[in-house]
């Protein structure tokens, strides 16, 4: 069972306490890079405009999502140990078996190039131990890293969606892809592709695979691959059983060429798990190098995303301003293009919320606070017993932010009719009589500021 503990946010100080079952999470940096970017290139050619670059006209996208990601994993899920995995420079064993090894890659794109030198240092801003190790790939040394874990009996998250690496799922070790928001478990293996984890490495060697060139057995696709793996388990029980194939099909697991082209397959597919990599307790979670986040993002000119660092903390009310009234805070907010928010938290109620422009100290804004009487409106400081805490949040444009408390024990409907041009003349007063008063509502009634909420004919 995980243990129970106060999450600190990075940068707050102190160390944080591993749960008797520590989790290692994974990131495969290399398949993030290139999924990010044709992610935001598939999303581009599809209408909407998010191309982002420096003034200086450097592209940026695919560093914004990946820094972003990153946050998100150390805010939401605050991983005991964790570790960036990198595809070293140079070639690999597999090159040495097959040269035509990823021959029909396309090259390089020309606007991610520039963004190459900035992941490592990003990574390694945020304290995350960076892993890349010669003549293997990413995904050999994440194979190493799940064997390992899994031999120490901590639980395994791998956040990438290269298939090859689905091969390694099972109990205790889960994957997701934070593009798609899936999340791979060994049901959603065999869902996806036909057949269970520990047959995905035969499945891949059928079908080839054009990506990286894999030649696999001609003529085999996903649908036949699926049908054989599903009737005979492995390679080697499909060609002790070639007398019960028929036709073509048969001749394919007859033909020399074709078997040593499958072992070929097999081979190029298969992670190598012997990788020798560093201890588990160098990958403990370390407080973040905001200095050089702070540095890294002001070069590359994330101003979003340094609001949100901002905004990053462990809110003791010293650390605060307090805005208490509506004109204080839209004084704050205004001429601010972009905003941070974050709740803050005490005993599993909110008790404020953190905002943070750019070139600004955080400050909070404590909202109604019912259970203290209708006398005392707010809600800060909290108990002595608990502490407010951040969760995460995303910025949205001050232009689109209203200065206006709402008011919160408001039904949406009541809301909506609030805000609905009514029939009601202007000078007309409630129904009257015994029977209308248990249906008249006044939905401005129990907020605070509800004279200047109520509708025109109300305020007559």
């Amino acid at each position: 069972m995980r243990e129970n503990r106060v999450p600190r946010c990075p940068g707050a100080g102190g160390r944080t306490k591993l749960s008797s079952v520590a989790r290692l999470t994974i990131v495969d940096g290399s398949g993030y890079i290139f999924r990010a970017y044709f992610a935001l290139k598939q999303a581009r050619s599809g209408g909407r405009s998010i191309d982002l670059s420096t003034a200086a006209g450097m592209p940026t996208g695919a560093l914004h999502v990946f820094s972003t990601m990153l946050m998100r994993l150390h805010l939401d899920e605050k991983p005991e140990l964790a570790t960036v995995v990198f595809d070293a420079a140079g070639k690999t064993f597999r090159d040495g078996l097959y040269p035509a090894y990823k021959a029909t890659r396309r090259e390089l794109p020309p606007d991610l190039a520039p963004q190459l030198p900035f992941f490592e240092p990003i990574a390694r801003a945020f304290n995350m131990p960076v892993l890349r190790i010669p003549d293997v790939e990413a995904d050999d040394v994440i194979a190493a890293l799940v064997k390992t874990a899994h031999a120490a009996g901590h639980e395994v998250v791998i956040y990438g969606a290269d298939k090859d690496l689905m091969q390694l799922v099972g109990p205790g070790v889960t994957m997701i892809d934070t593009m798609r928001d899936v999340v791979y478990d060994a049901a959603r293996v065999k869902e996806k592709f036909g057949v269970p984890p520990a047959q995905v490495r035969d499945w891949l060697a059928l079908r080839g695979d054009s990506t990286d060139n894999i030649p696999g057995v001609a003529g085999i696709g996903e649908v036949t691959a699926t049908k054989l793996l599903a009737e005979f388990g492995t390679i080697e029980g499909i060609v002790a059983n070639v007398d019960r194939l028929r036709g073509k099909l048969a001749d394919k697991f007859r033909d020399p060429d074709q078997l040593a082209q499958l072992e070929l397959s097999r081979r190029l597919v298969s992670l190598r798990d012997d990788v020798e990599v560093p201890e588990l307790a160098s990958f403990a979670r370390k407080e973040w190098d905001l200095e050089k986040l702070t540095e890294i993002f002001s070069k590359l000119e994330f101003s979003a995303i340094l609001s949100r660092l901002a905004a990053t903390f462990t809110p003791e009310p010293e650390r605060y301003t307090t805005v208490l009234d509506e004109a204080t805070l839209g004084g704050y907010l205004a001429g601010a293009e972009e905003l941070a928010l974050a709740p803050l938290m005490a005993g599993g109620h909110l008790v404020g919320v953190a905002l943070a422009v750019p070139g600004a100290p955080p400050t909070r804004w404590p909202p109604a606070c019912p259970s203290r009487g209708r006398s005392s409106t707010r809600c800060w400081p909290p108990t002595s017993s608990t502490r407010a805490r951040p969760r995460t949040a995303w910025p949205r444009s001050a232009s689109a932010t209203s200065t206006t408390r709402p008011c919160r024990s408001r039904s949406s409907s009541a809301r909506r009719a609030s805000r609905r041009p009514s029939p009601r003349p202007r000078s007309a007063a409630p129904p009257a009589g015994p029977a209308s008063r248990s249906t008249w509502r006044r939905p401005w009634a129990s907020c605070s500021s509800g004279a200047s909420r109520r509708p025109a004919w109300a305020r007559s």
